[in-house]
């Protein structure tokens, strides 16, 4: 039984479709379609690592907000906070780790407020743009 495992994007759909709901750890570069897959298919993930590829067109993590088991999340290239914002105030009260690699303008009022239970923060290679 696969419990943890790191995946590139060829072999993602049939370790999803074969092992989904026996993970509980996944680390993959992100495909516009994976946060669907991971909802559909490893409802009981509890950590995931996401990369999304710099300069491309960002994916809506949406989907991620019905995982009820999450607990771990690490994003890198994320684009702009505001775009996770509808995900965190669904997820935020799970949240116990937040790692936050080249996410702009993170706003730690909004972390503070809509993730109660957070025990570990990181946040690397962040900028903030004037308002």
């Amino acid at each position: 039984m696969i419990t943890e495992i790191d995946v590139e994007l060829k072999s993602f759909v049939k370790i999803f479709i074969r092992q989904g709901e026996f993970l509980r750890k996944l680390s993959c570069k992100l495909h516009p379609s994976m946060p669907n897959y991971i909802m559909n298919l490893a409802k009981n993930i509890t950590h995931i690592h996401l990369v999304h590829s710099r300069g491309g067109c960002y994916t809506n993590l949406t989907p991620l907000q019905n995982l009820k088991n999450l607990s771990h999340l690490h994003l890198e290239n994320a684009g702009a906070f505001q775009t996770l914002i509808h995900l965190f105030t669904t997820i935020g009260h799970q949240i116990q780790s937040l790692i936050l690699h080249n996410t702009q303008d993170v706003d730690l009022n909004f972390i503070h407020n809509h993730m109660p239970n957070l025990k570990v923060f990181g946040v690397t290679n962040t900028c903030n743009h004037p308002t």
